[in-house]
């Protein structure tokens, strides 16, 4: 399967958190990673490299679809898109794009710590529960990137749950 046909196959697939169609696709993408991992909550890790990386590379499993199940995506003028017909809300590019660009990470030996969030489109809870109950986890780790964005300038510092990187960090 090219890198390609797994985004599309990833972007197949919607999934609001706990649902069926969420499990299926860890079972698939994440699961067979070398190292994956689960907290009591369901967030995912993977670390690849130095047993304390100093990266942490992040994105998450959940997506905004209202309801769950596969859905067709088609390719135009190379763009993913959903049929005119499609009933389906969203693409899901959020956070497909995030997850198959950290498997190729891994996959490819890029230091870091990997995690997958969990329901971070309820109210980023996957986080919240790794900020409260995993701080240990954290030890060491002095960058934080989150796959989680549209296009290339879009940096952000501040989510409704707080300052999430300096100014001078996203500057840089």
């Amino acid at each position: 399967m090219t890198p390609t046909d797994e985004l599309l196959e990833m972007l197949s697939y919607m999934r609001p958190h706990k649902s069926e169609t969420e499990e299926a696709f860890i079972e698939r993408f994440l699961r067979p990673l070398p190292g994956f991992h689960q907290d009591s909550f369901g967030n995912g890790y993977v670390r690849v490299g130095d047993e304390q990386p100093e990266i942490l590379w992040s994105c998450h499993t959940d997506t905004v679809h209202h309801k769950e199940g596969i859905q067709e995506v088609i390719v135009i003028d190379n763009e993913a898109q959903l049929p005119v017909q499609s009933s389906s809300n969203c693409l899901g590019a959020d956070n497909a794009v995030g997850v198959w660009i950290m498997v190729n990470m891994i996959r490819e030996g890029v230091p870091g710590l990997y995690v997958f969030h969990r329901a971070e489109e309820l109210g980023c809870q996957g986080s919240k529960y790794v900020a409260e109950n995993l701080k240990l986890l954290l030890d060491g780790i002095n960058f934080a990137i989150a796959f989680d964005r549209r296009g290339t300038s879009s940096i952000i510092t501040e989510q409704f749950c707080g300052k999430t990187a300096s100014d001078e960090f996203a500057t840089e």
